[in-house]
């Protein structure tokens, strides 16, 4: 019974990391893109 247990979770935690771990990756992925923007719209105000 444990073990059936324990082959059930694992992947549902694997998936959960998997998805966090992609989040992640599509977050610094925008972010790299927009803080450029935010700051050249900075900079730019300033001039």
């Amino acid at each position: 019974m444990s073990i059936e247990v324990l082959a059930i979770e694992k992947p549902a935690i694997d998936f959960r990391v998997q998805y966090l771990l992609i989040a992640v990756c599509v977050i610094m992925f925008f972010m790299s893109f927009l803080l450029p923007y935010v700051f050249y719209d900075c900079s730019a105000d300033n001039y």
